[in-house]
């Protein structure tokens, strides 16, 4: 494949040059290209085709079309816009309010379809719309051998108790959210205990792991006696 046609549109600095080639924009812009074809492009101009340091070329190849430049040796073209340039362009209309995202790998933008009135902003107070939520990641797990691993941001953890009147038992909570940082909240759920005074608290112990503790308030010495089923939240 080669160049098929190049024409200089005359001005005042003659520097506009239109060229045409069977070849993907890659070809034409590696090196050497113009020497290799000169062949070509002296049978297309009828002569010899003189080249001038300014010539700005649009260059029309099987991918597309570029602007192009030329180097000082005249031997190769360089693309500054368009297709050889790696520009952005749009695949589709792009509803006016809405968020445009990039689509495939070659810079192109497409509407995302997500206005933007519906995106949480940073540093603002943002408000959810009526019937709108937010859904954790969660999960459940039960407590086996004071022990419990549920790596998600939320969730339920079930298990079997029967701690003492004043008394604690304490669950070693395996979670891959937890950090130094993270700030855990525990709550009772429900459960088959009916022994009232249940207490919870949740401290960070390392790296993925942290320290649940059930608590025995009951005023009448009374032991627990069933499950708990506790929800947390790793924030």
């Amino acid at each position: 494949m080669a160049i098929t046609y190049i024409n200089r549109v005359t001005g005042a600095t003659n520097n506009l040059v239109y060229l045409e080639t069977s070849d993907s924009t890659a070809t034409a812009t590696a090196a050497g290209y113009i020497t290799r074809q000169t062949p070509t492009i002296t049978l297309l101009n009828d002569g010899v085709w003189t080249w001038e340091t300014n010539d700005c070329i649009m260059l029309s190849a099987s991918d597309g079309l570029s602007w192009c430049s030329i180097n000082s040796t005249f031997t190769t073209i360089a693309a500054f816009s368009g297709v050889g340039a790696g520009d952005v362009t749009f695949t589709a209309p792009v509803v006016s309010g809405n968020l445009p995202s990039f689509s495939g790998t070659a810079g192109n933008i497409a509407d995302s379809g997500i206005a933007a009135t519906n995106v949480m902003t940073k540093n603002s107070v943002n408000q959810m719309a009526a019937g709108a939520a937010v859904l954790a990641d969660k999960g459940i797990g039960t407590v086996t051998t004071g022990a419990v691993t549920i790596n998600k941001q939320a969730g339920v953890i079930t298990g079997t108790f029967t701690t003492a009147a004043a008394g604690t038992t304490t669950v070693t909570f395996n979670n891959s959210e937890i950090a130094s940082t993270s700030v855990i909240l525990v709550s009772l759920m429900g459960g088959t205990n009916a022994v009232p005074g249940v207490q919870l608290s949740c401290a960070y112990t390392s790296a993925g792991v942290a320290t649940l503790t059930v608590t025995n308030n009951n005023v009448a010495g009374t032991a627990l006696s069933g499950t708990l089923i506790i929800g947390f939240v790793v924030l």
